[in-house]
């Protein structure tokens, strides 16, 4: 058997997939605001989105409460 080789990222690829991850996390933000039937959700914000990986390590957050966002990934980890 061999090695498995290890891939890199160049810089401009990575900086696109950053962004890309970053625009989800928006659009996960809006689309929670416009369809939630919580006054609380579409009037005051008061959520925060983001993507985690399999382990539950923040990848990427949309806008949101920044002590929701601090505790997401601590959150993520206990629901896996």
């Amino acid at each position: 058997m061999t090695a498995p080789t290890e891939t890199r990222l160049d810089p401009f690829t990575a900086e696109i997939i950053k962004d890309a991850l970053n625009a989800i996390g928006d659009e996960m933000f809006v689309s929670l605001q416009r369809t939630s039937k919580s006054s609380i959700i579409y009037e005051v914000l008061d959520y925060c989105c983001g993507i985690t990986d399999d382990r539950g390590q923040l990848l990427a957050q949309g806008n949101g409460v920044g002590s929701f966002l601090g505790t997401m990934a601590f959150a993520a980890r206990s629901a896996l």
